[in-house]
C-alpha cells in the first residue's frame, strides 16, 4: 500500500510539471539568418530578437525551435538580441526555425511553440559550381583548361572542387581562397567528349562517389585533327604576321622621312643665302673687268699717235 502511494505521489508530480510547462507562456520573437543555404560542416548562425518596450526586469529565456520544437535555450539579461551558433552543420539540420520567449525557464524538450516568423534553412551535401572553358576549338591530343567557381564559406576549413563528367565525378581539387580551382585535361582524346559540370563540398569524397545534376555545364566535342584546315591555319597566321611587319616598316619609313623634312624646313633659311653671295660676286667680277677693259684703251690711246707712229 505505501508503494502504491510513493507511485501515486511520483506520478502526480510528474504530471504538474508536465502541466506547468505546457500552460507556461511563450511569446514569439523575431528571427533572422544572412543565409539560407549551407554546406554540410558549415557553421549556421540565427539570430532572435526580443522586441519590447520596456527593458526587461528578470533574465528572459529565448527558446530556438526547429519545426515547431525547441532545441536550444539561452538566458539574456540585458540584452534583447542573442545569436545561436550551429558549428558543423548536417543534412538533418534543415528546417523552419524560428524564436520564442519566457520569463520562466522551461525543459527544452517540452517547448513546443513557433515564433512571431520562421526561416527556412537549407543545408546540402554539395554546392552547384559553374564551369568556364578556355578552349575553343578542340582536337585530339590537346590541352584543355576547365575553370570552376565556388562560393567562399563561413569555414576555415578547404573547399573541395569536384568535376563531373556526365553527373560523375572525375577529378578533385582544393580550391583556392577564392573559390576558384583549374582542372587540365592533357592529351584528350574522343572518348572524353561529354558533359562537364563542377560540385563542391566542405568535406572530402572519392570522385567516384560524386554525383551531380548540375545544370551549369559545358559540351566538349574532340574532334580529329584536319591536316589541310592546319596548314590552312598556319597559313593564315604566317599572313597576318607579314601584314603587321609590313605596316611596321612603312609607319617606320614614314616616320624617317617625316623627321628629315622636318629638319631640312628647320634649315632652309642658311641654305638660301649663299645664291645671294654668289651673284653679288660675279656682279663685282664683271665691273672689275670692265674697269681694267677701259685702263687698256686708256693706254693704247696714249702711246699711238694720230698720224699712226708710235711714240
Amino acid at each position: 500500500m505505501w508503494l502504491r502511494l510513493l507511485m501515486l505521489c511520483f506520478f502526480n508530480e510528474a504530471l504538474g510539471h508536465l502541466n506547468a510547462s505546457s500552460q507556461a507562456e511563450f511569446n514569439p520573437a523575431v528571427i533572422f539568418s544572412q543565409t539560407t543555404e549551407l554546406l554540410e560542416g558549415d557553421i549556421l548562425q540565427l539570430k532572435c530578437m526580443v522586441f519590447m518596450t520596456e527593458k526587461p526586469k528578470d533574465a528572459l529565456c529565448i527558446y530556438l525551435c526547429k519545426d515547431g520544437v525547441a532545441t536550444r535555450i539561452e538566458r539574456i539579461t540585458r540584452s534583447k538580441s542573442i545569436v545561436f551558433k550551429i558549428p558543423q552543420v548536417a543534412i538533418k539540420d534543415s528546417g523552419n526555425y524560428s524564436c520564442v520567449y519566457s520569463t520562466e525557464k522551461q525543459l527544452v524538450q517540452r517547448v513546443t511553440a513557433v515564433g512571431h516568423n520562421t526561416v527556412f534553412i537549407q543545408v546540402r551535401e554539395f554546392g552547384l559550381g559553374n564551369i568556364y572553358r578556355r578552349n575553343a576549338v578542340i582536337f585530339e591530343s590537346a590541352s584543355v583548361d576547365l575553370i570552376c567557381f565556388g562560393v567562399e564559406t563561413k569555414t576555415d576549413r578547404s573547399l573541395h572542387m569536384y568535376l563531373c563528367k556526365n553527373g560523375i565525378g572525375v577529378n578533385m581539387d582544393v580550391a583556392r581562397s577564392d573559390g576558384i580551382a583549374i582542372f587540365i585535361l592533357g592529351q584528350v582524346r574522343r572518348e572524353d567528349s561529354g558533359n562537364y559540370s563542377c560540385v563542391y563540398s566542405i568535406k572530402k569524397h572519392h570522385p567516384g562517389n560524386v554525383t551531380s545534376t548540375n545544370e551549369r555545364s559545358v559540351i566538349i566535342q574532340v574532334t580529329e585533327m584536319d591536316v589541310h584546315q592546319w596548314w590552312v591555319n598556319v597559313i593564315r597566321l604566317l599572313c597576318s604576321v607579314g601584314v603587321v611587319i609590313a605596316a611596321m616598316a612603312f609607319l617606320t619609313v614614314h616616320n624617317f622621312y617625316s623627321i628629315k623634312a622636318m629638319f631640312c624646313a628647320t634649315n632652309a633659311p642658311a641654305t638660301r643665302s649663299k645664291p645671294d653671295d654668289t651673284n653679288s660676286s660675279s656682279k663685282e667680277t664683271q665691273q672689275l673687268t670692265q674697269e681694267r677693259r677701259e685702263s687698256r684703251q686708256i693706254q693704247l690711246s696714249s702711246t699711238v699717235s694720230p698720224q699712226g707712229e708710235v711714240s
